[in-house]
């Protein structure tokens, strides 16, 4: 056997796909300044900055793509383990794998919720006390602590965004890991790719067509976006025929660049783009699926040269250290952007000094924070007894 084909068979095994982080940090920073833009858009401070500087930073305000691609993400990964395994098997089985989940997701959430809890008091002290008093009481109510202590604020419009609104995707998250190993898997063993995918999206866009748009907030079609993840990892290292066909075959990167247009040109000029965001977020699935799949052949494939600019842009030391941290990030950012729009508030700066302010200070000042909440919160449960023992591709 030729050396290349040696090196060939043997990289599947040593394989670190370190873009795979650089994408989930891009994701996040791009979530962290989709939010800024928010604060800054309720406020009123964009109408009175130069028309270039508007639309400089317009591109910055379809933040909910970065959710969808987190999603994605997560299915590409939990499966990546299963599909370079011949069995197809879950390390540990289903309790397992719940279990490192657990370990994984669980301990930093805790964490922020306390934090983002204390910061909505603050924002309450250095607010109209009257006029948030009641935000405030129904915050701290049982149904909204409860429904997050166990990760089921997302099913009801009225807790979905209570405490730190983006611990709707957590808990959406967390209710797609109990179908993997119970349906999802299952299925993928005996029949392979396109069953799970019918059967998840059939299930994640029933509540919207058959029970007119009920759980919208918790975007329940995400379930076929964790599928597609699914899909992706198979075809990038299963064995499997026509997955071996569609990894060589295909034109992955084309596919991904053509969604990446379609995707960007709805979003601008769609008039009512919530109540088409499920559309939308097949759409991306189906682009970032691709982009991965092209990506993970560009760096096992021995054909393949390795001037690839967007594996090199999702690869770079600055991505994947941003990556690395990625869920502190987003469990954190939202509260201490808000906690800072009252300090920026009470400075009384002009609009442009607010924007830079975001930029240049906030921004930036919310990543160390978060960063350092990590070390704390996150980073110990990675390398626990139980995650330590976690493939890469499993984080």
């Amino acid at each position: 056997m030729s050396e290349v084909l040696k090196k060939a068979e043997a990289r599947p095994q040593a394989l670190r796909l370190h873009y795979l982080d650089g994408m989930r940090g891009l994701a996040a920073l791009y979530v962290v300044m989709y939010h800024a833009y928010l604060i800054l858009d309720r406020r009123g401070l964009w109408a009175p900055l130069p028309a270039v500087v508007r639309f400089g930073l317009s591109w910055t305000r379809f933040g909910h793509i970065s959710v969808a691609i987190f999603i994605v993400l997560s299915g590409y990964c939990i499966m990546l383990p299963v599909a370079r395994n011949e069995s197809g098997e879950l390390r540990g089985g289903a309790s397992g794998f719940l279990k490192r989940r657990a370990m994984r997701i669980l301990p930093p959430y805790y964490a922020a919720m306390v934090i983002s809890l204390a910061l909505d008091s603050l924002s309450y002290l250095t607010a109209n006390r009257v006029a948030h008093a009641d935000g405030l009481a129904f915050i701290f109510s049982p149904r909204s602590i409860l429904s997050h202590l166990f990760l089921v604020h997302n099913l009801n419009p009225d807790t979905a965004y209570t405490v730190n609104s983006p611990f709707w995707s957590v808990a959406t998250e967390a209710q797609i890991y109990l179908f993997f190993p119970a349906m999802l898997l299952p299925l993928w063993r005996r029949f392979g790719n396109i069953p799970p995918l019918i059967i998840a999206f059939a299930i994640g866009l029933a509540p919207k067509f058959l029970f007119h748009n009920a759980l919208n907030q918790a975007c329940p079609w995400y379930l076929g976006l964790f599928a597609l993840g699914m899909a992706g990892a198979s075809i990038s290292f299963s064995s499997r025929m026509l997955d071996l066909t569609l990894q060589t075959k295909a034109p992955w990167m084309a596919i991904a660049a053509l969604g990446w247009i379609a995707v960007f040109f709805l979003l601008s000029t769609l008039k009512h783009v919530e109540a088409d965001y499920w559309a939308i977020d097949v759409l991306l699935g189906v682009t970032t699926t691709s982009l991965l799949i092209a990506c993970t052949r560009h760096l096992t494939s021995p054909r393949l040269s390795d001037t690839s600019v967007t594996l090199a842009v999702l690869d770079s030391k600055f991505a994947t250290k941003i990556g690395a941290f990625s869920y502190s990030i987003y469990l954190l950012h939202d509260p201490i952007l808000h906690i800072s729009q009252f300090v920026m508030r009470k400075a009384h700066l002009s609009p442009m000094f607010e924007v830079i302010g975001f930029g240049f200070v906030i921004i930036p000042a919310t990543v160390v924070v978060a960063y350092l909440f990590h070390l704390k919160f996150e980073k110990p449960f990675m390398s626990g007894p139980i995650a330590k023992r976690v493939p890469l591709t499993e984080k």
